[in-house]
């Protein structure tokens, strides 16, 4: 077994990332819908920092990872966006691999 067994093949748009998310956070008080309000915040970003089309993100299973990331921190400063100011390296890295819109 290698660690890419455990990087889930879903796409941020699957309707499975709510669990997910949910296994990933491990907070038994959060609720189903904070969890799709944070899944949702955190495809809109990654949309929006890409510049990317849902089609085309669709296609990227490592954007699941940026996603993780990204609502692990919305959860941890118990915010539903993402500070400008600072931006997770991880999150950083893999979003600008794939970034269209550089402006």
């Amino acid at each position: 077994m290698s660690i890419y067994d455990e990087i889930p093949e879903e796409s941020i748009y699957s309707d499975n990332m709510p669990t997910v998310i949910s296994e990933h956070i491990r907070d038994d008080e959060l609720t189903e819908d904070e969890i799709k309000r944070y899944w949702k915040r955190a495809v809109k970003y990654i949309e929006g920092y890409t510049g990317l089309e849902r089609e085309r993100l669709e296609k990227l299973p490592d954007m699941v990872q940026a996603l993780l990331a990204i609502v692990a921190d919305m959860h941890d400063n118990r915010q539903l966006s993402v500070d400008k100011s600072y931006i997770n390296q991880l999150v950083a890295s893999v979003l600008d691999m794939y970034r269209e819109n550089l402006v």
